[in-house]
């Protein structure tokens, strides 16, 4: 083995055990598998295998990324991506049938290639790694159970754009707490070979190329980081003018298809309405808003895949609960990468997305407790109350801000009933998005979002942990102020339901199935004991956000060791 070859295959073992820590591995018997292991390379779009190919080898990515995609009768779907140092092809390996889906590279990649004839001949030698490839199967098939899929972490990136340096330097020091971090500017690369170039991405577990130099057609470098990296993403000054944005990038367009953004605001204060410009005309996929250290410490979660989430239920008057937990989580210094929320759930986390302290969200959301529900009674067409107040109040919290225009990203659920689906709505104004997730069926009017109508998004998915896929998140807290609010929870004798509580409980029927798998994928699940606070009872907010409260100080060891990340 070359000095050159075994310092790649050290680097590899080291992320191979870093990624698999429960497996009790011996670096001793990795070592000598993968002296046996076959190195190939692939461009953009190769193919490692097709579903239906004969199972002959196992392999794990050195560098790049995969695709996993199963075919069916009339299309191709993707199940999966493949990162650094993980195993690919290890169902084949443990039953032995041909390959049940097609691999291909999402940009040049490095693989090991393992015979699998040479493996179990040794089967003794490398009983741990076959272990390993059984753990791995078991743990993909019960990921797929409980409703998750198996994500990709973007281990190479390349920031673009003014400050590129400093934030590029910010952001590494923050990754460091996950990893090694090697960073590159463009200058440095145009000194090294294609060869070193692509050995760096094998030394550490995350590599940061950057660059400012923007303003002429993009150098051969810049191309080259762009094509080798898992993830591109460009910085904007959002105070520039739209003609200023659309300049800076032009020359980098064409080289880029998808990208993140990160979202500069140097007086420290979002401009409403500017990322949405920004989303429809360009390709972004994800986009972080910065205005201090924190952001970039946020920005550097949710890149390494360390993200937090905070989703939280819908539930009437009971969701105050859900203050009395953020009330915890700022006494605390607990920082969220991300917030979902149905019904009133949409409701406390647009306040908390939006960086409202205790006093503001106690305030704004208390104006309700003053509002007698009967005095907005009308002859029934649509609801039996008008949503006059709610539209009032949401105005003037939220005014003509965007669900993309909140610091901390922010997610809300509603159901489109002309097309009877769920609907995550990531866009639009705020007040309207709230105004939609909470309009319980047959007691609030629908609300018009687009062309078509939305009612509570608690008829299809009252806890929506599935939403957090995608976004960078490791841990999910939630937050479930339905699961004991059911007359049998408290201990009281049951008695006939009246007829709000009847349209609550049939309009969430629809959750049901879901709601158990939902809880399961929680790392922590609050279940505040608001069972004796009716759905309309908003005069007991002050009670629901005690109980609240009190619900996490019960659970503070389990939400500290979620934290100490931070």
């Amino acid at each position: 083995m070359t000095k050159e070859n075994k310092s790649q295959f050290d680097n590899l073992i080291n992320k191979i055990l870093k990624k698999n820590k429960d497996a009790k591995l011996s670096k001793k018997s990795l070592q000598n598998l993968l002296k046996n292991g076959k190195i190939l390379s692939f461009e953009k779009d190769d193919k490692l295998f097709k579903q239906g190919d004969p199972t002959v080898s196992v392999y794990i990515t050195i560098t790049g990324s995969f695709s996993v995609l199963i075919n069916d009768d009339t299309s191709q779907i993707s199940i999966a991506d493949i990162g650094v140092g993980e195993l690919i092809g290890e169902m084949g390996s443990i039953t032995g049938l041909s390959r049940s889906a097609t691999v291909i590279a999402n940009r040049k990649s490095k693989v090991l290639e393992l015979n699998l004839k040479d493996i179990k001949n040794s089967a003794e030698d490398n009983s741990e790694f076959l272990l390993l490839l059984a753990r791995v199967a078991i743990a993909r098939l019960l990921h797929s159970q409980n409703g998750k899929t198996v994500e990709h972490l973007p281990s190479v990136y390349c920031l673009l754009g003014p400050n590129a340096k400093d934030i590029t330097s910010t952001i590494s020091g923050y990754m460091k707490k996950f990893g090694s971090v090697d960073i590159f500017s463009d200058n440095q690369l145009e000194k090294k070979t294609l060869i070193d170039r692509e050995n760096s991405q094998e030394k550490a577990d995350f590599t940061i190329y950057f660059s400012e130099n923007i303003s002429n057609q993009p150098t051969e470098t810049i191309i080259w980081m762009i094509q080798n990296s898992d993830r591109s993403i460009l910085i904007y000054n959002g105070e520039e003018t739209k003609e200023q944005q659309q300049l800076k990038f032009n020359k980098l367009i064409n080289y880029l298809g998808n990208y993140d953004a990160i979202i500069h605001w140097p007086n420290s204060k979002i401009i409403p309405g500017v990322t949405g410009w920004l989303l429809d005309s360009s390709n972004i996929n994800n986009h972080y808003h910065y205005i201090d250290s924190l952001d970039l410490k946020r920005i550097s979660r949710i890149l390494t895949g360390n993200g937090i989430a905070l989703v939280l239920s819908g539930g009437g008057a009971r969701g105050m609960a859900h203050i009395g937990f953020y009330k915890y989580a700022i006494e605390n210094k607990f920082e969220f990468d991300l917030v979902v929320g149905t019904s009133s759930g949409s409701l406390v986390g647009a306040g908390i997305a939006l960086g409202w302290s205790f006093d503001e969200i106690v305030k704004n959301l208390g104006m309700m407790a003053k509002v007698n529900p009967l005095l907005n009674l009308h002859i029934p067409k649509t609801s039996i109350f008008k949503d006059k107040v709610l539209k009032n109040y949401s105005a003037k919290w939220f005014s003509d801000i965007n669900i993309e225009d909140t610091r901390i990203p922010y997610r809300n659920i509603s159901v489109d009933v002309e097309h009877s689906k769920e609907s995550v709505n990531s866009r639009g104004r705020i007040e309207a998005s709230v105004r939609a997730s909470g309009a319980l069926p047959g007691i609030f009017p629908p609300v018009k979002m687009g062309d078509t109508l939305h009612v509570d998004g608690g008829v299809m998915n009252n806890l929506p942990t599935d939403q957090t896929k995608g976004l960078g998140i490791s841990k999910i807290i939630g937050i479930d102020i339905g699961a004991n609010a059911s007359p049998e929870s408290s201990g009281q004798e049951q008695k006939e339901p009246g007829l709000f509580s009847l349209i609550t409980l049939v309009a969430t029927l629809g959750d049901s199935a879901g709601a158990d798998l939902h809880r399961k994928q929680c790392d922590v699940l609050l279940l505040p004991e608001v069972s004796e606070i009716k759905i309309f009872d908003f005069k007991l907010y002050e009670k629901a956000i005690s109980i609240g409260y009190d619900c996490s100080v019960k659970n503070k060891n389990k939400l500290h060791e979620i934290f100490k990340i931070i």
